[in-house]
């Protein structure tokens, strides 16, 4: 079993232009985990008050370049999209520091469970009012926990 370090971006997701709306929550970003593979959000620990967590980025921006705020959540679908888990749910401006400042940025330790084979990464965002989300101008630096089986 190997296990590495990767940080997803829009074009993992295949992010594209989306409308979202106002009071419910929108999927904006899906990945679906390849064969021989299970992927945690996140990467690191805090250990012996080490804190080696990755930082999150999440910036969904409209076609003026404006951030788009709300609440933002992270989830794990099964591969029917039946079972469905919220591994983190928080204001999309806590998400907004860029990870090259890492005394500031959100840090994303290793969330359990994983998604595993045919099942999905999920991003989802309950905006404060309705908008679009443009894939060009949007930011996404994810890190996840890769294990291959």
């Amino acid at each position: 079993m190997q296990r590495f370090i990767k940080t997803l971006t829009k074009e993992d997701f295949s992010l594209v232009d989306t409308q979202v709306f106002s009071g419910k929550y929108n999927e904006v970003c899906r990945l679906r985990v390849p064969a021989q593979n299970v992927i945690y959000w996140g990467a690191g620990a805090v250990m012996d008050g080490v804190d080696l967590r990755e930082p999150i980025q999440i910036v969904f921006k409209d076609s003026n370049g404006n951030e788009i705020r709300g609440w933002v959540r992270i989830k794990v679908h099964d591969a029917n999209d039946v079972r469905t888990v919220t591994l983190l749910e928080d204001r999309s401006e806590k998400f907004s520091i860029p990870p090259t400042d890492r005394i500031n940025a959100y840090k994303l330790g290793i969330m359990k469970p994983g998604a595993k084979e045919d099942s999905y990464l999920v991003i989802e965002i309950k905006p404060d009012q309705d908008a679009t989300i443009s894939a060009q101008n949007s930011v996404l630096n994810i890190p996840v926990t890769v294990v291959n089986l």
